[in-house]
């Protein structure tokens, strides 16, 4: 006989469930379907428990059904990473190689300086530009006639006797070439560290923007001296291929004013030799350098620019004797 139940247990009942609501009393259901479909069976292994997605409509939660009841066994490490809000770092920008380096000063300066402004890149111009200026010392000091070039010069100083010329310039000759490329070795990178200090402070004194580092400060030292490279293959060539007495570099090749004018004031000749086409190039870049690599106001990339050059010329004039 069919237990009936109690009119007790059936109110009881009823209360339970009027307590419940009808939200969860749906979510009871669910609980109760979810265990007896994770119960083992002897005919059928244990496997994961698949939802209706019927059920999971009516109660409105689909989407968060399908991650932990109909897929409980997917973690949530497989899942890709930008769920988790992160990104993948963007490359590093790449610096120039020395090829573009080269291009680049003759072809799009201000491009490539805006790239050495993210990417700093010194050490292969510097490189080139040692062994340039190391290959032209070596193949002037073998080719030029030191008593040519000493003889004059002595013989206007009152400080030197007549007796002490032919020893000077004998000590000379032994001492020329060695001096050359100690001093194109060593001299050449101590000069761009000290250029590049001094562009770095102004940069940091006179910014347009963010500071600048002192590799970007090096660079902007070093690269334009790349535009030079044409001018020292040209004097090295010609001093290869003729005599040229006691001419020093920078009277041999055809590219200042020095090299067609020619005037009795040694001061206004050794001025006009100054003014060379590479050399005045060499300026023009280095403010671009200043300006786009290394992020300098105006004034100061002119400052950086004029100083130096003053006192170059300065020091030209004093020498011509």
């Amino acid at each position: 006989m069919a237990m009936g139940i109690s009119g007790r247990g059936w109110k009881g009942a009823r209360g339970e469930r009027a307590s419940l609501g009808p939200k969860g009393l749906i979510v009871r259901v669910l609980k109760a379907s979810l265990t007896k479909c994770h119960a083992p069976s002897p005919e059928f292994p244990p496997r994961r428990a698949v939802v209706s997605r019927r059920w999971a409509e009516e109660v409105g939660q689909w989407h968060l059904l399908s991650s932990t009841v109909m897929f409980p066994e997917t973690p949530m490490s497989d899942q890709p990473s930008s769920l988790y809000g992160s990104e993948p770092e963007a490359p590093r920008p790449q610096a120039p190689g020395l090829v573009d380096q080269i291009v680049g000063v003759f072809t799009a300066p201000v491009e490539l300086f805006q790239r050495l402004n993210k990417a700093p890149s010194w050490g292969w111009a510097l490189g080139t530009l040692l062994v340039a200026s190391l290959a032209l010392v070596v193949i002037w000091g073998l080719k030029v006639d030191v008593d040519e070039m000493l003889r004059p010069m002595l013989e206007r100083n009152p400080q030197i006797q007549s007796a002490q010329i032919d020893m000077v310039i004998e000590m000379q000759k032994k001492f020329i070439l060695p001096f050359g490329v100690l001093g194109a070795l060593f001299g050449t990178p101590a000069i761009m560290a000290l250029v590049g200090l001094f562009y770095w402070l102004m940069g940091k004194a006179l910014p347009e923007g963010e500071a600048p580092s002192y590799p970007q400060a090096l660079s902007a030292a070093v690269v334009p001296g790349l535009v030079k490279l044409p001018h020292l293959l040209l004097v090295a060539v010609i001093c290869l291929v003729r005599p040229i007495g006691g001419l020093t570099p920078d009277k041999i090749a055809p590219t200042s004013l020095g090299y067609f004018l020619h005037v009795e004031s040694l001061r206004i000749q050794a001025l006009l030799f100054a003014l060379d086409v590479f050399y005045l190039a060499e300026a023009v870049l280095a403010y671009l350098a200043l300006r786009y690599l290394v992020r300098m106001k105006t004034a100061g990339a002119l400052i950086c620019v004029l100083l130096p050059l003053v006192l170059s010329l300065g020091f030209r004039l004093l020498g011509a004797k």
